[in-house]
């Protein structure tokens, strides 16, 4: 099992860390795993959600006809291996 920290800062003002996991270490060296971070780390700037499963339930910010937790499995699946949201955490300056 491996853990991997994705981090994001928009203009100074917000900022967000999040750890996915996966049964795979191998995941984290394909560009879609990488991709998924991203995706999911600007997920969290932009829809604020207060728990990972609160952001499971979000519509993904890049396809409105998915939600977050079908475009992480459909990366599981390519990946052939779970992925899981483990963490994360939003700063915002102006709260």
């Amino acid at each position: 099992m491996m853990r991997y920290v994705e981090s994001y800062v928009h203009k100074a003002q917000v900022g967000v860390l999040l750890e996915l996991e996966a049964d795979a270490d191998s995941a984290r060296e394909s560009d879609e795993f990488r991709q998924l971070a991203k995706d999911l780390v600007l997920q969290v700037a932009a829809g604020k959600p207060k728990s990972p499963s609160e952001l499971l339930e979000q519509r993904f910010i890049k396809d409105q006809e998915q939600s977050v937790s079908h475009r992480i499995y459909v990366v599981s699946t390519a990946l052939k291996t779970p992925i899981r949201i483990t963490r994360f955490v939003r700063y915002d300056a102006a709260a």
